[in-house]
């Protein structure tokens, strides 16, 4: 009689660690090169220290104190110059389930092994949706379980973030940014009824822009890569190669022309901002990326083997950062009490946040056939 394999067979475990030293970390390695802002993201990320992660916004300007002279009384009235929000972890899983059924006519090791690749090639693209759109969502998904992603902190409809609420910390500079929320980003909805224009952009741009502090990227879908192309006069569009390395924007420690020449994306370049095309970017929205404001932190799922990235995908600079990365899981095979079948999970957990939501920027409500 044909059983199914077990790990506790020796055919079950070969199966096993196949599927956990040479799938999974294949698995992981797509999920990370076809999402390009989150690769980005998880490359540079930390690891979280406790339950949750607790951010320091800077919400108030110190008002006590200035110039004095002689025997002046100096002020001691305290103020409160910070709030602090709280992010917690957040988790998603993919199934590589095997059927009992297909594996009781899978007599060979081999055979096993294709229906296991088969299943984890299914739970790969589902995972690069799941990832992919939940990193420019706003954290309301599945009942609040989503990641809480980049419109949480950037689109100024959100109202809050981090437990805090946006409206009772307003800029009151004077400057471009007077009125606008400080620990919120800057939006701009064209409702689908303006033409986006570069003006647009480079106003964006600039209220993200403090001194040397800019969005060193800007994600926008494919469609929108190519009306923005087509503003642009033909010689500001570049597509940069790896030896291209004058320009030294950067995020964390490497170029960023190494990033979108090794990426292989063409790029569109306005002021300081490198524009990539994300086909996982929501439609008709631009981001204005501010790289060394996010985290994306992330910590060892329990109960499970460590998916290491193999980064046989992965070129260039992403190597040294991914390579010890924690993050990505997968379980046992286990047998379902009710189901006729062995099924693994890989499962991520983390949460990304930002630590200056100012400094990036939304431009959405575009309509492409105006």
């Amino acid at each position: 009689m044909t059983t199914i394999p077990a790990r506790n067979t020796q055919f079950g475990q070969d199966v096993y660690t196949f599927i956990r030293d040479a799938v999974a970390p294949k698995v992981v390695d797509t999920v990370l090169r076809d999402n390009v802002l989150f690769q980005i993201l998880f490359a540079k990320g930390g690891e979280f220290d406790g339950k949750d992660a607790s951010v320091t916004l800077k919400v108030r300007k110190n008002t006590e104190g200035g110039s004095f002279q002689g025997f002046d009384t100096l002020s001691t009235n305290p103020v409160q110059t910070t709030e602090k929000a709280t992010f917690e972890p957040r988790f998603y899983s993919k199934p590589i389930a095997l059927a009992g059924t297909e594996l009781t006519v899978s007599m060979t090791k081999n055979t096993v092994i294709k229906l296991a690749i088969e299943s984890a090639e299914s739970a790969t693209q589902d995972f690069l949706d799941d990832l992919g759109n939940a990193i420019y969502g706003d954290g309301t998904g599945n009942s609040g379980k989503d990641i809480t992603g980049m419109s949480a902190a950037i689109d100024t409809a959100v109202t809050s973030y981090g437990g805090l609420v946006k409206g009772n910390f307003l800029d009151a500079s004077g400057g471009v940014r007077n009125g606008l929320s400080l620990i919120g980003g800057n939006t701009l909805n064209l409702t689908n009824s303006v033409k986006l224009t570069l003006d647009h952009i480079k106003n964006m741009i600039t209220l993200c822009t403090t001194g040397n502090y800019y969005p060193q990227l800007a994600f926008v879908d494919p469609l929108g890569f190519d009306y923005i192309e087509k503003m642009m006069p033909a010689m500001q569009v570049a597509n940069p190669t790896p030896s291209v390395s004058t320009e030294q924007a950067r995020w964390g420690t490497y170029p960023l022309q190494a990033l979108v020449a090794q990426a292989g994306y063409t790029s569109i370049r306005i002021k300081n901002t490198i524009f990539v095309s994300d086909e996982k970017c929501p439609v008709g929205k631009i981001f204005f990326v501010n790289l060394d404001t996010w985290k994306l932190d992330t910590l060892t799922p329990y109960d499970t083997t460590r998916i290491p990235v193999s980064t046989d995908l992965i070129v260039g600079q992403y190597d040294k950062n991914l390579k010890n990365r924690i993050g990505f899981g997968i379980t046992d095979y286990m047998s379902p009490v009710n189901q006729y079948a062995q099924i693994a999970h890989i499962i991520f957990a983390g949460n990304l946040y930002c630590v200056n939501p100012a400094r990036n920027g939304l431009i959405k409500g575009i309509n492409y056939s105006l």
